[in-house]
């Protein structure tokens, strides 16, 4: 794999600091595409034998040289970044598939959402469909990875939480039980599995080009949840629930997607994909690793 290089985009990020230890497990080269090559996480990939280059989503240019003599990309917006949104998401993510496009990348992986294909009214589904037509209409080689909600929301919440809190994951908690309905399935992923699954498509594009993945880890209503809480934690659930209505003040489009995962959902069957990727995280299993709690 050492002469296939793989830009990852977002690799100071959650989804691109994950993935990229793991490519280099595999042997790829990696060039991680950062805005600024002289922050202390960036450095460290340096130190670790990545190729580090300064480039920005906004910059066609940058993703011009960014891409040039590239094997494949590991491509990731973030709606929720402060001044991004649902138009200028869009924009980099055409922008950056059109520099893989003539630079001649032979594996482009985009990260979406599943179900974007029905996204309604919610935005930051809606804007992932807009670039996957894109992507389809060029010739461009791609994986779709359609990822859910993260279960990493439940420590430190990307929707919305422009300060990048630590939060409470009971009051996550409250906030589902408030907002789904008691029998709605809820499709969850982490962000490691994120990186194993890509690393896993980025090894085999046989098996991958020209896929759309619909990735999660676990499926669970919140009455399994607060079991699962109750179970690792030892602590009761918070005896509130926190309605849609009062999210809307805070956060309208994430209201706006509890009441599409109310009444349009996440369908998809979680046994297949354990099948194939045995080592996916139950929500168990991410709780105890997250607060250091034995089994």
């Amino acid at each position: 794999m050492a002469n296939k290089r793989i830009l990852v985009t977002g690799a100071t990020g959650a989804q691109g600091g994950a993935l990229i230890p793991l490519l280099l497990e595999q042997g790829f080269a990696v060039r991680a595409l950062t805005r600024n090559p002289d922050k202390p996480s960036a450095r460290a990939l340096y130190h670790r034998g990545v190729e580090v280059v300064a480039g920005d989503l906004d910059d066609s240019v940058s993703l011009q040289l960014a891409c040039k003599d590239c094997y494949g990309v590991f491509a990731v917006q973030n709606f929720w970044e402060k001044g991004v949104g649902y138009d200028r998401e869009i924009e980099q993510g055409k922008r950056l598939a059109d520099a893989a496009a003539a630079a001649g990348v032979q594996h482009f992986l985009q990260t979406s959402v599943a179900g974007c294909e029905e996204a309604g009214n919610v935005l930051h589904f809606a804007s992932k469909w807009e670039i996957e037509q894109h992507i389809e209409s060029l010739s461009l080689p791609f994986t779709m990875l359609r990822e859910v909600f993260f279960m990493e929301n439940f420590f430190e919440p990307v929707m919305g939480n422009k300060g990048k809190k630590a939060i409470n994951p009971a009051l996550v908690l409250a906030t589902l039980d408030g907002c789904l309905n008691k029998d709605v399935p809820f499709h969850m992923v982490t962000v490691e599995d994120i990186a194993r699954v890509s690393a896993a498509i980025f090894a085999a594009p046989e098996t991958w080009l020209g896929q759309k993945l619909d990735l999660a880890s676990d499926v669970l209503t919140v009455a399994d949840m607060k079991a699962i809480y109750r179970h690792v934690t030892g602590k009761r659930p918070l005896p509130i629930k926190i309605p849609l209505w009062a999210l809307r003040l805070s956060n309208a489009e994430a209201a706006r997607q509890y009441v599409w995962n109310n009444e349009v959902r996440w369908r998809f069957p979680l046994a297949p994909l354990q099948q194939q990727f045995p080592f996916l995280t139950s929500f168990e299993s991410f709780l105890r690793q997250r607060l250091n709690t034995p089994a």
